[in-house]
């Protein structure tokens, strides 16, 4: 349901591979970006922004999509995503990051990766990420639909959806807007609380994202981002009780 394996297009019309070997090991990538965050104390969306590198770069690079110079792009992708946004403390040098594989690479490959990605994507390395479509979608929330304690819930409710989707092939180039819109609204009408209960405020909400942004939140991508978002949760529902949203995230695109 969530890929098929083989080559598809974006929303962008640029060929993406699903292979299903490159769909484990991305996982399995992710679920391990997910891991060194959360060890370190680190803002997860990291994983995000280094994802998108990733992504971007391997869109570009189809002969690094295979063995361990994926592993060395996604190493070194959120090695930069590191360096460059986190704002407290020291970031690990390339030595650290280059330990991490267990021999497959050095300090000088991470070096030469980091500069080849910096080019590849022309310097673009601040990435609009699902999270910061779902942090404007939460202003647009009528003040009176919940209260602040329940809007808090709800967002780290959808946030849970997200960092799911970072991991899951299903989403290489869907616009973020769409993907966090739809988990947005999947979470808003669910009848699991927290939520928006009354639909008057669900509407409310709907129409300002319409004015504000030019997004139609019943259009048929977002209804594509929300469905699979639904399917993804209920398969990972169970993971999620007993190990982390990065463990879930991998269990369900492992064939």
């Amino acid at each position: 349901y969530l890929i098929t394996p083989g080559r598809t297009a974006n929303d962008e019309g640029n060929a993406i591979d699903t292979d299903a070997e490159l769909i484990v090991c991305r996982s399995k990538l992710v679920a391990c970006m997910y891991n060194l965050v959360d060890k370190y104390s680190l803002d997860r969306e990291l994983v995000a922004v280094a994802a998108s590198y990733m992504d971007r770069y391997l869109e570009k690079h189809t002969s690094s999509s295979r063995g361990h110079i994926s592993n060395l792009v996604g190493m070194t992708s959120l090695y930069l995503a590191i360096k460059i946004y986190r704002d407290q403390g020291k970031c690990a040098g390339a030595v650290s990051f280059a330990g991490l594989s267990r021999g497959l690479f050095n300090e000088l490959d991470i070096i030469k990766m980091e500069s080849s990605i910096l080019k590849s994507l022309d310097w673009r390395v601040h990435p609009p990420t699902v999270f910061v479509f779902a942090r404007a979608c939460l202003v647009m929330v009528p003040r009176d639909a919940c209260s602040p304690f329940s809007r808090r819930c709800m967002f780290e409710r959808i946030r849970y959806l997200l960092e799911l989707s970072i991991a899951v092939p299903f989403f290489l180039g869907k616009k973020p807007s769409d993907v966090a819109v739809g988990a947005f609204i999947e979470i808003m009408e669910s009848d699991e609380q927290p939520n928006v209960k009354y639909p008057n405020h669900q509407s409310q909400f709907k129409r300002r994202l319409y004015i504000l942004t030019g997004i139609d939140s019943d259009s048929d991508k977002v209804t594509v981002c929300r469905n699979a978002l639904k399917k993804i949760y209920k398969e990972a529902k169970v993971e999620l009780e007993k190990k982390d949203v990065a463990a879930a995230a991998a269990a369900i695109v492992t064939p």
